[in-house]
């Protein structure tokens, strides 16, 4: 399960990041802003969960690593300006 949604985030990162390339005059300070806001807004529900302790905590950082893999993988093929 873990790994579809990984899959799934991956999608829409990847198609935030065609949106931004098309609408924005700086594509990747637009997107890496923009995740960087999402990921700290999906972090919320896990720690609102009732849930114990430790499966909070593995939620939050599977998050995180995720972010930190797909993030800078996407910025990093996006062009800085137009």
């Amino acid at each position: 399960m873990k790994a579809q949604l990984t899959l799934i985030a991956s999608i829409i990162a990847v198609g935030l990041a065609a949106a931004v390339t098309r609408w924005s005059r700086h594509p990747r300070k637009v997107f890496v802003t923009t995740t960087l806001a999402l990921t700290a807004l999906f972090t919320l529900p896990p720690i609102l969960a009732d849930a114990s302790t430790s499966t909070k905590l593995v939620l939050e950082l599977t998050h995180l690593v995720v972010a930190a893999c797909v993030i800078p993988a996407v910025a990093g093929r996006l062009r800085n300006d137009r």
